[in-house]
């Protein structure tokens, strides 16, 4: 064929049948995922497979692409959403390739529209950090920001979020959906702290991949900070002159948002024009 293409596929139930069709039909089907034990179970099915981990290279070269109209495709989602198809779809456009998607079905469209949750906006944030410090910043930053974020989670990791999304967001109203679109879908709604109680409640929590809508309008927002026209150096004088030392004004200043770089050249010009002045 003298056009190469790339077929980005969403899958939900059907994947299976439909990589099967896309086969028969002469193209060449690609499944990528970290998983190698995945991959050997599908593997009779489709042309390739290949590890997330592999190098951008190696997954172009195990496609085998330069004669053949290419079909991604997964058994959730949609490739290249928080997916690893993103390192073949950004080669593919790199060298040149043509890259279409076939509309299928979204866990996080789908995840909206079983929520109950009435928004004008929301935020994808997809898979959030696994620290517990990092989580809760993430958190925080997105109730400040939108009005509901949409969060991929594993079951395995799935009700370690909901106790930290619990202890940080409290207010916070949820629609936990696993699984969606399959024979066991489930939807759970309400209180984060309620929604995580009966989560835990279940022995088969620990099964199926999680698409979590969260309803952040409950939680309080933070007043914005009134930015200082003062420079850093004036600051530093109206703290001193309030009773702190030049350590202590930096550091308020730092956890008042200011760079400590730039609190700590403040202060070495500030030293400098006080020792002008004796």
């Amino acid at each position: 064929m003298k056009n190469k293409q790339i077929i980005v596929v969403g899958l939900g139930r059907f994947g299976n049948a439909l990589a099967e069709t896309l086969v028969e039909n002469g193209c060449e089907v690609m499944a990528i995922d970290t998983n190698e034990e995945r991959l050997d179970e599908i593997a009779p099915r489709i042309t390739h497979t290949v590890c997330a981990d592999a190098t951008d290279a190696e997954a172009l070269d195990a496609l085998g692409v330069r004669n053949f109209d290419v079909a991604v495709v997964t058994d959730a989602g949609t490739p290249a959403i928080s997916d690893p198809g993103t390192i073949l779809v950004r080669q593919a456009a790199e060298a040149g390739t043509p890259v279409a998607a076939v509309p299928g079905p979204r866990a996080m469209a789908a995840a909206i529209a079983v929520s109950g949750i009435h928004v004008t906006e929301f935020t994808f944030l997809g898979f959030l950090p696994r620290e517990k410090k990092d989580l809760q910043a993430a958190l925080r930053s997105a109730a400040q920001r939108t009005q509901a974020g949409i969060v991929h989670e594993s079951p395995y990791r799935v009700l370690d979020f909901m106790r930290v999304l619990a202890d940080t967001l409290p207010q916070a109203y949820v629609s936990v959906s696993c699984d969606l679109s399959k024979l066991h879908e489930l939807t759970l709604r309400g209180p984060v702290a309620e929604v995580l109680a009966r989560m835990e409640a279940n022995d088969k929590t620990e099964k199926g991949e999680y698409c979590i809508v969260i309803d952040f309008r409950a939680v309080p927002r933070e007043e914005p900070k009134a930015e200082s026209t003062l420079c850093l150096e004036a600051r530093l004088l109206d703290l001193m002159l309030q009773g702190a030392d030049m350590r202590d004004a930096s550091r308020r200043l730092v956890e008042e948002g200011e760079k400590k770089n730039a609190v700590y050249a403040a202060a070495l010009r500030l030293k400098g024009m006080l020792r002008e002045e004796e």
